[in-house]
């Protein structure tokens, strides 16, 4: 079967897969209008492990950038500033739509707030370094918008893997990085028997970051396990067993995120996940050919980043709403809270997609770093 993406490129159906992941994370949160453990329904309970498919494609992803560098002009001066151009343009990548999106979040907060207004600001203050630094994870600042702690982690992790696999990018990948992550996974599962609860304090860091630097490791790993896939031609028979593989693996994690409450499942699905992973992005699966060319999954999966970011806000708008008793909320039920929670939240990740496309595409953002840096 000929592959026609170069290796590590991103495809469309790891930008449905990137969507549908962030739908279910949406969804665990809308729980949190209640409070995880009265919510009156029984869906989304292990739906926060969604988090864990992302520090695996963002460990692949991070190779795959590594895997195109050129290793000739190397040396401890170039590897530091390599370091910090690959982090400034990581955090480039979603940095527009964080700002808009915690905008909106102020504007939110703001409306729904009652707390006095010293109280609101002295939030928001000690806030700021979580919500507009990502710095959360680094340095237990609290913050407005939970889910943060995601792109907290991953950037952790990168400072401290990037340069280790710029400089010895096989060695590190094939060998080290997979057996750091069997190691941490091993001793969170020991340890807690279970991979959620990032905020939990475990002596020297955040549990969640132990976990993140486990998986983004695993992920690093992946990309040469698919790499090599690559390279071999599978017989029909090959071909329609790594479909039936892909797809149940697939249809298996939703199902639990979904409709399961079983915990003790956690590292079954981490290994699911892997088996995806390394499916989807071998394109060695019947279904591959469908997602070529198909620009508005490609929208999906940058939509997907939007509305991870600005979600959560929402959740402090029904929150309101539901303590308050409007009358034509709490008529809704559950069912029409949930699904009114998931299109506002779409609405508004549309709205800083949007806006950040038109700042992107104006330059604005050139402008305003020429006001500051001179060239």
């Amino acid at each position: 079967m000929m592959n026609k993406s170069k290796i590590g490129e991103r495809n469309a159906e790891i930008e449905l897969l990137r969507f549908i992941f962030a739908t279910i994370i949406v969804l665990r949160h809308s729980r949190s209008i209640w409070s995880q453990d009265s919510a009156p329904y029984p869906f989304f309970l292990e739906g926060a492990f969604a988090v864990d498919f992302f520090f695996l494609l963002s460990g692949y992803l991070l190779m795959a950038s590594i895997d195109k560098k050129d290793m000739k002009s190397l040396n401890s001066s170039t590897l530091a500033l390599d370091t910090i151009r690959f982090l400034i343009r990581k955090v480039s990548c979603f940095y527009t739509e964080l700002i808009i999106a915690n905008i909106i979040g102020l504007v939110i907060l703001i409306i729904t707030t009652t707390k006095p207004l010293g109280d609101f600001i002295k939030n928001w203050i000690l806030s700021f370094l979580s919500d507009y630094l990502l710095l959360h994870m680094w340095i237990c600042s609290p913050t407005n918008n939970n889910p943060l702690w995601y792109l907290s982690t991953m950037l952790l992790c990168m400072t401290i893997l990037y340069p280790l696999l710029r400089k010895w990018p096989a060695f590190m990948s094939s060998i080290i990085c997979p057996v750091i992550s069997l190691v941490l996974i091993g001793y969170l599962w020991y340890t807690f028997q279970s991979f959620l609860s990032p905020d939990v304090w475990i002596g020297i860091t955040y549990k969640g970051n132990v976990r993140g630097f486990a998986e983004i490791c695993m992920g690093v790993f992946l990309f040469q396990v698919v790499k090599a896939l690559k390279n071999k031609d599978l017989t029909y028979f090959g071909v329609l067993l790594a479909s039936f593989l892909k797809w149940g693996s697939l249809l298996l994690t939703f199902y639990w995120l979904i409709f399961a409450s079983s915990p003790t499942l956690q590292l079954f699905i981490l290994g699911l996940y892997i088996l995806g992973l390394i499916l989807v992005f071998s394109e060695k699966c019947l279904d591959y050919r469908i997602y070529q060319n198909a620009k508005s999954i490609m929208f999906l999966g940058r939509l997907s980043t939007s509305l991870y970011l600005v979600h959560y806000y929402v959740v402090y708008i029904f929150k309101y709403l539901i303590k308050e008793q409007f009358a034509w909320v709490q008529g809704m039920g559950w069912g029409g809270i949930v699904v009114l929670f998931y299109f506002i939240s779409l609405a508004l990740a549309i709205v800083v997609n949007t806006i950040s496309e038109l700042i992107k595409r104006s330059g604005s953002c050139e402008t305003l770093r020429k006001c500051f840096i001179k060239e």
